[in-house]
């Protein structure tokens, strides 16, 4: 046990800064969004649903929301210009996915310690805004902003999300270098954006630590000698990031 302890070196993380955006059209390479200013989270409220028998609760479920955002930014590929409704405001919306980067920094390293990547999927552009004034000494150029609604995809019986985040701090180095190579393109390939499924095995793949539940009870656990220690014939210790203990015989792995 331990006092705690405010300010230690090192602790102070913090986020800035966007960039990196690119746009996924449907069915086409991913092209770079130069000029994206800000991609703001703005997630919408939803009403929980509540269950009650004998007039007491025993059930509150939040629904599945995708994620939402404003997007602002002084141009935008192209490509983008039939998903965004600018020249005509009753456009039909396709739905595309994007990407952008975030910068993580601390009293340390400062914007060096890492950043994330950001996976948007089944998104389309609803209400836009501009502003455009007379050219003038000082003129700030103009800047353009959209609401981006997304609709969740399902990953598994429990699971759908619209919004990966890959964290570099964590992910495995070979894993990022691989996802990086698909979404900003390589000299031998064009930028995509690989389903949520693919990303997912991609990290699977390259995965330090890795569990398997036999379905009947028992469970595996396979990894390098200093991750997975044999104590004896019978015994063995999880030594990682995600392991946590529960008791002196039972563990909680969980994942990024």
């Amino acid at each position: 046990m331990s006092r705690l302890q405010w300010g230690v070196s090192g602790s102070r993380v913090y986020e800035a800064g966007v960039d990196r955006g690119v746009f996924f059209p449907n069915n086409s390479p991913g092209v770079v969004w130069d000029g994206l200013l800000s991609v703001i989270d703005a997630p919408k409220s939803t009403e929980a649903i509540f269950g009650h028998q004998d007039g007491v609760k025993y059930l509150a479920k939040q629904p599945t929301e995708g994620f939402s955002a404003k997007v602002e930014a002084y141009t935008y590929p192209s490509e983008a210009e039939a998903y965004t409704g600018l020249y005509f405001s009753s456009q039909p919306k396709k739905t595309f996915d994007f990407s952008y980067r975030t910068m993580v920094g601390d009293d340390v390293s400062g914007l060096s310690k890492g950043y994330k990547i950001h996976l948007v999927y089944n998104a389309q552009f609803m209400l836009n805004s501009s502003s455009y004034k007379t050219i003038a000494v000082g003129n700030d150029l103009s800047i353009l902003s959209w609401d981006l609604e997304t609709t969740p995809i399902s990953i598994d019986r429990h699971r759908a999300s619209s919004h990966l985040i890959i964290d570099s701090s964590v992910a495995h180095p070979s894993a990022l270098t691989a996802l990086e190579d698909l979404i900003y393109g390589s000299d031998v390939t064009d930028a995509t954006l690989p389903t949520i499924d693919e990303v997912l095995a991609l990290f699977e793949l390259s995965a330090v630590l890795t569990i398997t539940d036999h379905g009947d009870g028992t469970w595996s656990a396979e990894g390098p000698s200093d991750v997975v220690e044999s104590l004896n014939a019978t015994t063995f210790q999880i030594s990682w990031v995600s392991a946590v203990y529960i008791d002196t015989e039972s563990y909680f792995v969980g994942t990024f």
